[in-house]
């Protein structure tokens, strides 16, 4: 495995545990307690796992980039380095509000709650710099010998602190996840939330969930995008290749669009190569800018909804038309075929 793909295996493990931070800032906003082992272990993995095993493996990647030439003052490293100051901060905040929420015997802080809630916005915007700016870079700018000499170093790393975080990370996953199934949400705050969202719904949305006797609530979690959504002979389509947020089921509804598209056009060439082509044509291209998609959900102190955009599945269901038609047409003109 290369360096780069070891970072951001680490990256997915951090995503994880800051979607924990956004669930368990929703549960004490509600009402409900999150048990004080669960905060600690969240505060030990960002110690352990965060600051003491995987920021020294950046460090690492980011002092091999400066000996290459990349000046510090430039982006994306002078963005991600002021970043993790930020991200220092407010690891330090959480642990000074839990130790805080523990000596009150669970009295609950705003600071808790809203440094919970900045650490699950921070960390998917600061690792995606990461994943699609930092690294890329890296893997044009080193050469074979420093990608050699980097993954030296992360296993040096490794070997001296490794088993320490992951033992942090094992060990924050178990708390959450027994936190997760005693957690008991206030049903009648979530009911009334789920009404005042559905209000303007024709019935029998309203009688369901008014009547409904239990409620199960859940996070969203946010999916990594790709560059493409082809290589060599395998193609993804639907949301193996572009995850759209579950709430209006567009999943399937992709998917469908995507094979009946590609089936067409494989269809209608009689050119092997171009069909290989088509493929790639049809479906190569990023859409880092849906990422936000499918966020986990959560509320302001206003009650305002963030992150989320509930009606986003179908503006993007129809720039995905926008898109395949606009490359069926590009198609066609290669194939010498004629458009409507």
């Amino acid at each position: 495995m290369k360096a780069t793909e070891t970072l951001e295996q680490e990256h997915r493990v951090i995503e994880q545990v800051a979607s924990a931070c956004g669930v368990c800032a929703e549960v004490l906003r509600r009402g409900a307690q999150v048990p004080t082992d669960v905060l600690e272990s969240i505060v030990d993995f960002f110690r352990q796992y965060g600051d003491r095993y995987h920021r020294q493996a950046e460090e690492a990647l980011l002092s091999l980039l400066h000996e290459k030439g990349v000046p510090t003052g430039a982006c994306p490293i002078v963005v991600i380095n002021y970043e993790n100051q930020k991200r220092k901060t407010l690891v330090d905040q959480l642990s000074s509000a839990v130790s805080a929420y523990m000596k009150s015997g669970g009295v609950v802080e705003e600071t808790l709650i809203n440094t919970l809630e900045a650490l699950a916005e921070f960390f998917p915007d600061h690792i995606w710099k990461e994943d699609y700016l930092l690294l890329p870079m890296a893997e044009k700018v080193l050469s074979e010998e420093d990608k050699r000499s980097l993954a030296d170093s992360l296993n040096l790393i490794d070997s001296m602190k490794g088993a320490e975080a992951r033992h942090a990370a094992e060990k924050c996953s178990t708390a959450i996840r027994h936190c997760m199934k005693d957690v008991s949400w206030p049903i009648d705050a979530l009911r009334n939330e789920l009404l005042a969202r559905h209000s303007e719904w024709q019935e029998p949305v309203g009688t369901i969930l008014r009547n409904a006797k239990e409620l199960l609530r859940g996070p969203v979690f946010d999916v990594p995008t790709l560059p493409a959504w082809s290589k060599d002979r395998v193609l993804l389509i639907g949301d193996a290749a572009h995850a759209t947020s579950p709430h209006a089921g567009q999943g399937a509804s992709l998917a469908l669009e995507d094979a009946l598209l590609l089936g067409k056009l494989l269809r209608d060439s009689q050119d092997s190569h171009v069909k290989v082509r088509i493929a790639e044509d049809a479906a190569v291209f990023t859409l880092a800018h849906h990422r936000q998609s499918a966020i986990p959900t959560k509320l302001d102190s206003q009650g305002h909804f963030r992150g989320v955009r509930y009606l986003d599945a179908a503006r993007i269901t129809r720039q995905f038309r926008a898109e395949y038609a606009r490359r069926a047409r590009e198609i066609a003109l290669l194939l010498g075929k004629p458009t409507t």
